[in-house]
């Protein structure tokens, strides 16, 4: 294998590890975007939650209430 074959299987080798890095990169990013959304929707069920049990008319006053 001469020295130009060694370079262009080197470059391959770390293209391909920058492609997975990214791919990886990528999907933890949308796995954290689905967790944060996740959380907004759970946030949100617990404010309406705070709302119905305590008769405060916003999130701000269910917190308050509940303090």
């Amino acid at each position: 294998m001469d020295r130009n074959t060694s370079t262009q299987t080197g470059i391959k080798w770390q293209y391909i590890i920058a492609k997975t890095e990214y791919q990886s990169t990528q999907w933890l990013l949308t796995m954290a975007r689905r967790i944060c959304l996740l959380n907004s929707f759970t946030n949100l069920k617990h404010n309406i939650d705070n709302i119905s049990n305590t008769g405060a008319s916003s999130p701000a006053e269910a917190q308050i209430c509940k303090v």
